[in-house]
C-alpha cells in the first residue's frame, strides 16, 4: 500500500470514529410507506437493518480503495506502442503503427553506467540525442529518437529475437562482431541500446535510459 493509500484510510477511519456507534431508526411517513409497497414486499419495509460502527468503516475502507484501483487501471500508462517490422531486402525497418503525436527529444538521462566508461561523444537534435560511452575496447551507445522514426537494420549481418525486459517487448540484435542492440519503444521515444558490453549491463542500461 503507497502512502496516498495509507492517509486515505487513516483519514477515513478517523471520520468514521466520528459516528455515533447505534445509527439511530428512522420512521419513514405513512404515506411514503404506501407509495413503496408496489416495489417492496411487506417482509422488507418491516425489516429495517442497523449498521454499526465497524461494519460502517469497512464498507468505507473498501470503497476507498476500490476507487484508488480504478483511478489507477484508467490512467495507467501502456508500457509501450504498437509497432512493425518491415522486411525488404538485406534489410528490416522498425516502426509505429499506432496514429500518435511524436514529440521532439529535448533530454536523455542515461541513470546506469558501469564502472570505468566515460562519455566520449555526444549529439543532440530534435530527432534524436545519442551519447556514447568507453571503457578501453569496451563501449556502448545509448539513442534516444522521436517515436515517428524509421529505424532499418542490415538482416544480411544480423539476427534478431524478441525479448521481454520489465514486461516490454524488446527487439535484441545480434551482429557478427559481438554487438548487440536493444531496440525498443516507452510509448513515446524510441531508445536504442548497443555495445559490445555484457547483456546484463546492456539491460541495467535500458532499464536506466530516459
Amino acid at each position: 500500500m503507497n502512502n496516498l493509500e495509507t492517509a486515505c484510510l487513516l483519514s477515513c477511519e478517523r471520520w468514521a470514529d466520528t459516528f455515533e456507534k447505534e445509527i439511530p431508526e428512522h420512521i419513514f411517513s405513512k404515506k411514503h410507506n404506501e407509495k413503496m409497497k408496489p416495489l417492496l414486499s411487506d417482509n422488507l419495509i418491516k425489516y429495517k437493518p442497523k449498521l454499526s460502527k465497524k461494519t460502517l468503516k469497512f464498507i468505507l475502507i473498501a470503497a476507498i480503495i476500490l476507487s484508488l484501483a480504478i483511478t489507477v487501471f484508467v490512467t495507467a500508462k501502456p508500457l509501450s506502442s504498437r509497432y512493425k517490422m518491415s522486411k525488404g531486402k538485406g534489410c528490416a525497418t522498425y516502426n509505429i503503427t499506432e496514429e500518435s503525436k511524436s514529440k521532439n527529444v529535448k533530454s536523455l538521462n542515461v541513470n546506469y553506467i558501469p564502472e570505468g566508461f566515460e562519455l566520449t561523444e555526444k549529439s543532440t537534435s530534435i530527432n534524436a540525442f545519442t551519447y556514447k560511452y568507453e571503457k578501453g575496447n569496451e563501449f556502448f551507445i545509448v539513442d534516444k529518437w522521436i517515436l515517428n522514426a524509421n529505424i532499418t537494420y542490415d538482416t544480411e549481418r544480423t539476427t534478431n529475437e524478441t525479448v521481454k525486459v520489465n514486461g516490454r517487448d524488446v527487439i535484441l540484435w545480434h551482429s557478427e562482431n559481438n554487438i548487440k542492440d536493444y531496440l525498443y519503444n516507452d510509448g513515446e521515444y524510441i531508445y536504442i541500446i548497443s555495445g559490445n558490453i555484457s547483456e546484463n549491463e546492456l539491460v541495467k542500461i535500458l532499464q536506466n535510459a530516459k
